[in-house]
Parts: structure tokens; sequence; C-alpha cells
């Protein structure tokens, strides 16, 4: 439903009549107004707060979401420092006992060769 200004209209038993021609010119140039615009309107604007208010409990809950997701992220590259240097240096472990292992098949190839030489 419209509300028109009212232009040009004859008058007919005491009853207004809109001249059809008016009420398109009046289209036109846009001078009418829906008669339901403005409580439409207060309903879309509260339907679009709580729209926002939703939204932007949403943002808090994802941003809390992130933050925690950092947290964990900072603890496992913690971890994963702790992890690497754990292995370098069990890796020089390693690397110190083949050399003493390999020292010790040595050795005992020499005294096995003197043995044997003695066994002659």
């Amino acid at each position: 439903m419209w509300r028109l200004r009212l232009g040009p209209s004859t008058r007919d038993m005491g009853s207004y009549w809109i001249c059809p021609f008016t009420c398109i010119k009046q289209y036109r140039s846009r001078q009418f107004i829906p008669t339901t615009q403005g409580r439409n309107s207060a309903i879309e604007l509260k339907v679009s707060l709580n729209k926002i208010k939703k939204l932007k409990g949403k943002i808090e809950e994802l941003e809390t979401a992130l933050q925690n997701c950092e947290l964990r992220v900072e603890l496992l590259e913690t971890n994963n420092e702790h992890w690497k240097e754990q292995l370098q240096c069990s890796q020089v472990q390693i690397r110190d006992r083949d050399h003493i292992m390999g020292e010790a098949a040595t050795q005992v190839w020499e005294v096995a060769n003197h043995l044997e030489t003695l066994a002659i």
C-alpha cells in the first residue's frame, strides 16, 4: 500500500478520486512513501541488530579460539626445539659410542693377531 500526494483530483460525492496520471507521475518522480516502510524498517533494524550481536559473539568466540591455537602453536614450537636439542645430544652420544666401539674393535683385532702370532 502506498501513500501518494494528492494531486489534481475531481470531487465525486464527497470522496476524492486520485487522477491515475498523477499517480504515475508521482511514482516516476519517486514522490511516494510506502505505508509499511516505517514499521518494516524498525523490524528490519531490530533483526539486523540481533544479527550483529550474534556475529559479534561469534567473532569473540573465534578470537578466543585463535588465541588458544596460537598458544598451542607456541607450546608445540617450544617442545619441537626441546626435542631437536635432545636429538642433537643423542646423535653426539651415538657418534662418541661409535668411535669408542671402533677403537675397541681395532684393539680386539690387534690382540687376536698378536695371539695368532704367538700360537704359531
